[in-house]
């Protein structure tokens, strides 16, 4: 799925995408909890959880795995 793809999906349904909520239903869409994530990531829950309530900034590495965890083209 390209990220247009998912932008195009989702927007209709809960507005405006922020990084946090597209982390969060990437990361729903694949079945995985918030440790299951920050495990493959590599970060820890927490962290993931102030990500997806847009409380934290995210590096481009960072938002590199998480578009490649995410198995999206066009990002990585």
């Amino acid at each position: 799925m390209t990220t247009k793809t998912l932008i195009e999906k989702l927007e209709p349904e809960v507005g405006a995408l922020t990084f946090g909520m597209f982390s969060r239903v990437s990361r729903n869409s694949m079945g995985l909890t918030q440790q299951e994530m920050a495990n493959l990531l590599g970060v820890a829950k927490g962290t993931l959880c102030y990500i997806e309530k847009g409380r934290q900034l995210v590096s481009v590495e960072l938002a590199k795995k998480i578009a490649k965890a995410a198995q999206l083209s066009g990002l990585v």
